[in-house]
């Protein structure tokens, strides 16, 4: 599978099992503002039958509305998914850390919340890396934020905790 089915997987409530928080690393009311993500952003140039684009609105003045589709193609069909999350950023040492939670569920105990950290390497190219276990500590367990905070506070240098960055081209502003 590729990178870019990989870091959707990561996005919806498909891989609950692998990721899927159901506490934040921070409250919202820690969250910073960071515009330069507002837009649609695609990754499909390099393998043109596994495409995903992320389309990010401001909802308010921390909070960012995401939706996302993909879309994969093989010699027999097409399959689409698609999915809306709530988005806020929280800041940890230098770090920026999307807190991606899943709102199509229904029962807000449903509700999952995936991590991704993030960085710009100009105004239209941005990377993105999921949150992953490091060791036998599993990112999902946590029970309250603030040890999920520290957890990422204290591995903030460790490469174990980051998958493989996959980029994404701004194709819209908004």
């Amino acid at each position: 599978m590729g990178k870019i089915i990989s870091l959707f997987l990561f996005l919806i409530a498909l891989i609950c099992s692998s990721c899927g928080s159901k506490v934040p690393i921070a409250d919202v009311s820690q969250a910073i503002e960071d515009d330069k993500i507002v837009g649609k952003w695609a990754n499909y140039e390099k393998m043109p039958s596994e495409k995903v684009e992320v389309s990010v609105f401001k909802f308010n003045e921390k909070e960012y509305l995401a939706w996302l589709e993909s879309e994969e193609q093989d010699s027999t069909e097409v399959k689409k998914e698609s999915g809306f999350y709530r988005v806020y950023i929280v800041q940890i040492a230098n770090k920026h850390f999307i807190n991606a939670q899943d709102i199509i569920p229904l029962d807000p105990d449903e509700r999952l919340y995936y991590f991704f950290t993030y960085e710009f390497k100009s105004d239209s190219i941005l990377t993105l890396s999921s949150l992953k276990d490091v060791d036998s500590t599993k990112v999902s367990e946590f029970e309250t934020s603030e040890d999920l905070f520290r957890f990422i506070k204290e591995n903030l240098n460790n490469d174990s905790l980051y998958d493989d960055p996959v980029e994404f081209t701004k194709i819209k502003d908004f």
